[in-house]
């Protein structure tokens, strides 16, 4: 258990430096270098990452993946589902406890639709929408990425991640969606569920090659 904290120390700092603004200041210059590199093509590109990056489509991916990999690690697929709810979870109580609007909308988006009526928290809804803290785009987008790689481990593959993962976050932030800390809170937090998860799931291939060896290493019995 000891494993848990230390895992996810650098997104409880970095969501300490959020907490207390002294992350406001870097967003906003962040923000001003960039919209100079506004392209209006990114509106075409915040639909789709808005939509694999929302909780139900991206829940439903991840699932995908999960079946695939059941096979390989039980624990390792297990653990990708616990730390998407986990996240979920922990986006939504920051973004209702933590007073962090996001940025002003620079550029008109396409509207998508969202599963409104399944998550209709009264009292809870408008503040969740109306901050920004941590990203649950990116969160998400992380963690699918992370579970692609796991069930596909090959340079190339990981690579693409890489891209991608960038390619969110540019859009994200070029968009007006989020601030540049936003997406680091939820890439952090993504990764720190991830680490866990490897973790455990390490636990159980070792338990595993030591179950063999001891076979292996078994006298016949005559």
């Amino acid at each position: 258990m000891r494993t848990l904290p230390r895992l996810l120390l650098p997104w409880t700092l970095f969501t300490l430096l959020q907490a207390l603004g002294l992350l406001d200041a870097l967003d906003g210059l962040i923000e001003r270098l960039l919209q100079p590199l506004w392209l209006p093509t990114l509106t075409y590109a915040w639909v789709p990452v808005g939509m694999i990056g929302s909780a139900a489509v991206s829940g439903l991916l991840l699932l995908a993946l999960v079946v695939l990999m059941w096979r390989g690690s039980h624990r390792l697929a297990a653990g990708f589902v616990v730390a998407f709810v986990a996240g979920v979870l922990i986006e939504a109580a920051l973004k209702s406890l933590l007073h962090h609007p996001g940025p002003p909308p620079l550029h008109h988006l396409p509207d998508l639709p969202r599963p409104e009526r399944l998550f209709r928290l009264k009292g809870v809804v408008d503040r969740v929408n109306l901050n920004s803290y941590p990203s649950g785009h990116m969160l998400r987008t992380v963690l699918l990425l992370a579970a692609t790689v796991a069930l596909f481990p090959i340079a190339r593959v990981r690579y693409a991640a890489y891209v991608a993962a960038a390619g969110v976050a540019v859009v994200l932030v070029e968009c007006g969606v989020h601030w540049p800390s936003d997406l680091i809170g939820g890439a952090l937090l993504a990764w720190g569920l991830i680490s866990v998860n490897q973790r455990f799931a390490a636990r159980e291939h070792r338990r595993d090659a030591s179950a063999d060896s001891a076979t292996r290493t078994q006298p016949a019995c005559l």
